[in-house]
């Protein structure tokens, strides 16, 4: 799967076509795309929990050093455990990423599933074939 794209003579519009067909848009409507779809990192949550040794007792905190605590350990903990499945509109014949993110092959149905981080949704649903409805939210 391959896309085609050309300017028109006067630089301001983009004509950009795939296998089913093409579409015409203003350049700086595909600039300002392009500079949202950029990745944006994963939140991360920090979670305080006791601190415990090897074998699993608790750490008792330590009165000679008063602005360190510790009984309690911050851990790091990735805020989006939550998905949201989106998957190709029609069968697939083949494999294809979408944003960086590759798919599972559903083999009842033939049509093809990406597991998208909450957090990243909407880099996912700017990629032309969301925009365009080849890929749709399950």
């Amino acid at each position: 799967m391959s896309l085609a794209g050309q300017l028109s003579k006067d630089d301001q519009l983009a004509i950009i076509s795939d296998y089913k067909g093409a579409f015409i848009a203003p350049l700086f409507y595909l600039e300002d795309l392009m500079a949202t779809a950029k990745k944006t990192p994963a939140t991360k949550e920090v979670k305080k929990t006791r601190a415990r040794t090897i074998k699993g007792a608790f750490i008792a905190d330590d009165p000679t050093t008063p602005d360190v605590n510790e009984a309690w350990v911050e851990t790091v903990v990735n805020a989006s455990k939550e998905f949201v499945y989106f998957e190709s509109r029609e069968q697939e014949p083949s494999s294809f990423d979408c944003a960086d993110i590759k798919p599972t092959r559903n083999t009842s149905s033939g049509r093809l599933e990406w597991k998208v981080a909450k957090d990243d949704v909407a880099r996912f649903e700017s990629h032309f074939f969301v925009r365009n409805a080849r890929i749709v939210r399950k």
